[in-house]
């Protein structure tokens, strides 16, 4: 599943491999419950759920530090940070509670 798409522009001439650029993931911050929550597309920049375990209620925001490098990843660097924010689903019924009940009988 796709989350969001970074996006890197080098000024060097498009015809050469000095313009083309890749895209890693450098950190993850928090690093739970797996270092590798995100993906990211070397190619493209897009960045998507790496693995299972995303749960708002234990960790709502997660920064990614990506780093993009031009001669195919293997030249000149420059990073950026992606904050990727945790909506929460409906996944829990609500529960509910009775602790008195009163009833009033009238008489006829």
């Amino acid at each position: 599943q796709s989350v969001v798409r970074v996006r890197a522009l080098d000024k060097d001439d498009p015809k050469t491999d000095n313009a083309i650029v890749r895209y890693r993931v450098i950190a993850q911050d928090p690093p739970r419950p797996k270092a590798d929550m995100f993906y990211i597309n070397p190619v493209s920049g897009v960045i998507s759920l790496g693995s299972d375990g995303l749960d708002r209620e234990t960790t709502s925001e997660y920064t990614l530090t990506i780093e993009a490098s031009d001669m195919e990843g293997n030249g000149l660097t420059a990073s950026c940070t992606a904050i990727i924010s945790i909506t929460d689903t409906n996944d829990h019924a609500p529960e509910l509670t009775v602790t008195s009940v009163c009833d009033t009988i009238l008489p006829q």
